[in-house]
């Protein structure tokens, strides 16, 4: 349910060329409830303007109130901060 939540969120620029190749990890900090306070880079944040793109959109759903509390997994919130979310931009639909 996590994927799907997010998905809600996430939106790129489609008309951006070579975007389909383009992966972003994040790790991040949630609350009890499962709400995202923090966000974090898997990595340095990329420096190239479409992986740029990429990575702050993602990370902005990570934070958008309109997808949190996200659902929390059967190990609890320790679960949700160990997991590492990877964003590719082929996974929500562009052509």
């Amino acid at each position: 349910g996590i994927a799907e939540r997010i998905g809600e969120c996430w939106a790129v620029d489609a008309g951006a060329p070579n975007l389909r190749d383009i992966v972003v990890e994040f790790r991040i900090e949630a609350d009890a409830q499962g709400v995202v306070r923090r966000v974090m880079p898997v990595g340095a944040p990329p420096s190239d303007p479409r992986a740029r793109m990429v990575f702050e959109a993602a990370r902005r759903a990570l934070l958008d109130a309109r997808c949190n509390p996200l659902p929390i997994p059967r190990g609890g919130v320790a679960a949700l901060n160990a997991a590492t979310y990877r964003f590719n931009p082929r996974d929500i639909g562009l052509r």
